[in-house]
């Protein structure tokens, strides 16, 4: 007696090779995507960050959707749902721990209800008369309802697991594994100004800031080579992240520089270069614009912390607290004195300021330090 067979309908939108190409090209974008943007929105993923294990889980739910899915039911939306799968079985193993109740919540429900519906489909009756081929139809139903269920619950975690995360941080647990993590030595330092910016290994350019009168002997050109060195010089001593510098001769006479952080730019006034701005002032608005940087790199690191480290001596010391505050209601001079006296009056201007004034002195120093230590090697 010839056994029943089983007929699927094809379901398929796409070819096999557009299936296969698409579904590579999807995990591999979005599991670097994936990678580089997880520790820059949620810190502490930095401690269970694996590039490999992130490659594992993509490759294993696009093996077991291809599998299941590669002759009869080839689409966009199945290949979506198994790239989703991949990309929340890796969340899930580098934040649930940060979020138990919510992991063990979905997971369990997610197990309960495709319990329910794979006995509702066993208990169904359907009019067949060959056992082999009713169980065959049942074993189907019950993966499609898989499938569905693991494609729903992939949705929840990847859109919810990292706003639980970020908003709702389970302290306990990131101060373990920040520990755990510190212990293995996997902290590294990433330093975008190296031993080569240091003031010594450029004294020679640097060295002509160092008197107005052999500054101002300098063509434009040369005056600005001179500015980047002494900014490079500063932002390596700051720690700062690498910066884009301009010359811009659209600014206004009275502005002698600008830093934006969006662009990581210093800007500064061309025109007054060119107009004999003297060594003392262009050196001065330099050190004054890198405080800025510092300024915005420290304020995005105190909004990350937890609310008792902002209590650090780091923060407080220098007012950081103070300048997020700032940041938010920022005054622009409006050109009359109550407006100059406003905007000069600021928390960030007037760290800015005082930072330049007290640093252009040792800036100085340490320039006639080296220059001595020369003349003695000689």
């Amino acid at each position: 007696m010839q056994s029943a067979k089983l007929k699927r309908r094809d379901r398929s939108t796409i070819s096999k090779r557009e299936y296969l190409f698409n579904h590579a090209l999807y995990s591999i974008l979005l599991a670097c995507d994936l990678y580089v943007i997880l520790p820059i929105i949620i810190p502490i993923a930095k401690c269970n960050n694996s590039f490999s294990k992130l490659l594992l889980c993509m490759l294993a739910a696009n093996f077991l959707g291809i599998l299941l899915d590669f002759k009869y039911n080839r689409c966009d939306g199945v290949l979506t749902r198994d790239v989703m799968i991949g990309i929340a079985s890796y969340l899930l193993l580098t934040l649930s721990m940060y979020a138990p109740v919510f992991t063990k919540w979905l997971l369990g429900g997610t197990v309960v209800l495709s319990a329910m519906g794979i006995l509702l489909i066993v208990i169904r009756k359907i009019d067949r008369k060959n056992i082999m081929l009713v169980i065959r139809i049942k074993l189907l139903q019950s993966i499609r309802l898989l499938q569905r269920n693991i494609g729903v619950a992939a949705i929840i975690v990847v859109m919810i697991l990292p706003v639980m995360v970020r908003c709702f941080p389970n302290s306990s647990k990131m101060a373990e594994a920040s520990q755990k993590y510190q212990e293995k030595g996997e902290l590294s330092v990433s330093r975008a100004y190296g031993d080569e910016y240091r003031l010594s290994e450029n004294i020679d350019i640097i060295k002509l800031i160092r008197e107005n009168d052999t500054f101002q002997k300098l063509d434009y050109n040369e005056k600005c080579e001179v500015l980047k060195a002494c900014i490079y010089c500063e932002a390596r001593y700051l720690g700062l992240c690498e910066i884009n510098i301009e010359f811009n001769d659209d600014m206004e006479e009275k502005v002698l520089g600008s830093y934006n952080h969006a662009t990581r730019t210093i800007s500064i006034n061309a025109g007054r270069i060119r107009n004999g701005g003297t060594a003392y002032e262009l050196l001065h608005v330099c050190l004054h614009e890198c405080r800025h940087c510092y300024q915005h790199l420290l304020v995005d690191l105190y909004r990350e912390i937890e609310p008792s480290q902002r209590n650090l001596l780091a923060f407080t010391g220098d007012g950081v607290g103070e300048w997020v505050k700032n940041m938010a209601n920022y005054r622009q001079g409006d050109g009359t004195t109550e407006g100059e006296i406003a905007y000069q009056m600021q928390a960030l201007e007037l760290d800015a300021e005082n930072y330049a004034l007290e640093n252009v002195r040792s800036f100085y120093l340490t320039i006639d330090d080296v220059l001595e230590e020369q003349a003695q090697d000689e």
